[in-house]
């Protein structure tokens, strides 16, 4: 099967709040996805989300499409709740492996929790910052089966930071050739030409948090 890479969104910026850009790559073009972003407006700053759905076909696009609207729709609520929605409409649609994060303008910091297997990092562009990078601690399970504890974490995050949202069909060891200079685009471009699977499909969202407000 020969794999489709959908060429990257062009980076994005809100009030100068963050810039960002998405990578796809799919096996298949013609096949229904069951991976999706969110990428929106809060009143305290911004979030970004990546829904990759248990399910493929068209049972696993419903499923990310509904997930995907909970946290497009109620941007006013908090993480414990967005991801507590999604689990009570994932358990009709099917499951997700959900990560997500809100930057907080006002307090310069980036909260974030992920649920399943999309792996989230954060790179601060500091090098003196301590630590220079984090990963996003995901807990087992998916959104839909009502058993995981939300348990944000919250890291401060100064003007030019990056945090990637990765679906399994990355490589962790991406993380090995940051920092790469440029925008969200030549980042996603970057590490998904070198580190997509091919057995899979993929889904990368960059985010640049430039400390702008709303």
């Amino acid at each position: 099967m020969s794999m489709q890479m959908t060429p990257v969104q062009a980076p994005q910026t809100q009030a100068s709040v963050v810039e960002w850009a998405i990578g796809r790559r799919s096996r298949d073009v013609d096949q229904l996805t069951s991976l999706t972003s969110v990428v929106k407006s809060t009143p305290s700053g911004f979030l970004i989300a990546v829904i990759d759905a248990t399910q493929d076909g068209k049972p696993g696009c419903s499923a990310a499409k509904a997930a995907a609207e909970i946290f497009e729709g109620y941007t006013h609520h908090t993480l414990v709740d967005l991801f507590n929605r999604a689990d009570r409409c994932s358990k009709e649609t099917g499951g997700c492996s959900i990560s997500a994060t809100i930057f907080n303008t006002s307090y310069h910091t980036a909260t974030w929790f992920g649920v399943g297997n999309v792996q989230g990092y954060l790179h601060h562009r500091s090098p003196s910052a301590t630590p220079r990078y984090q990963w996003l601690k995901l807990q087992q399970g998916f959104v839909g089966d009502n058993r995981f504890q939300i348990r944000e974490i919250t890291n401060p995050v100064k003007y030019g930071d990056l945090l990637i949202l990765a679906t399994s069909g990355i490589r962790p060891d991406f993380a090995a050739e940051l920092p790469i200079e440029g925008k969200p685009r030549i980042v996603a471009d970057s590490l998904l030409a070198g580190y997509a699977r091919e057995e899979d499909d993929a889904l990368m969202l960059v985010t640049r948090y430039l400390g702008g407000t709303m």
